[in-house]
């Protein structure tokens, strides 16, 4: 007999099954759900869950996206993920409008936990695996600067997780002002 232990957590139904893993294009109310940091390469690895949002059959899809700790201003190819990261602090409440135009640190791995609204881009790689075949994979991440906070009126449309939401809102600021020497 030929027995193995088959791990069926997060399927539910068959149609769990079927669904993508990753959500298609869309906004959606997410929630951060890790944060791998490799402070090596400089960088962390965001893991989002959908809970809700417009596609509304994508709840539950998950997606990644990696992110440089910090982007220097002199870089000019680097001005929309330096936005991209002022952006996802600021509508996870890592920091404070008020800190806008300083020099703060940021603890990134307080982002685990934390939601938001993003605009998320779903699209294909192509690949070929060892044996020549099509191994294409379809990859999502967040698109350009679509992030808001859950509040902001420009997102009111999308429909939110109420269960979630009903968190606690307030979680630490993890912004520490640079003071200079």
């Amino acid at each position: 007999m030929a027995t193995a232990e088959l791990d069926l957590a997060g399927f539910d139904t068959a149609d769990d099954l079927r669904r993508p893993r990753e959500p298609v294009t869309g906004l959606y109310h997410v929630l951060c759900t890790a944060v791998e940091t490799d402070a090596l390469r400089k960088t962390f690895l965001a893991h989002f869950r959908v809970l809700s949002g417009l596609p509304v059959d994508q709840a539950g899809c998950e997606f990644t996206q990696l992110f440089p700790y910090s982007v220097s201003r002199s870089s000019t190819s680097a001005g929309r993920e330096r936005r991209q990261l002022i952006l996802l602090a600021l509508c996870t409440g890592l920091i404070r409008p008020d800190d806008l135009g300083k020099r703060v640190l940021v603890d990134w791995e307080l982002l685990c936990g934390r939601q938001c609204v993003l605009g998320v881009k779903s699209g294909r790689n192509a690949g070929v695996d060892a044996d020549g075949n099509d191994s294409a994979a379809t990859t999502a991440r967040i698109h350009g600067l679509r992030i808001f906070s859950l509040k902001d009126p420009a997102v009111a449309h999308v429909p939110k997780d109420w269960e979630l939401l009903s968190l606690p809102a307030e979680l630490p600021v993890s912004a520490v002002p640079i003071v200079p020497a």
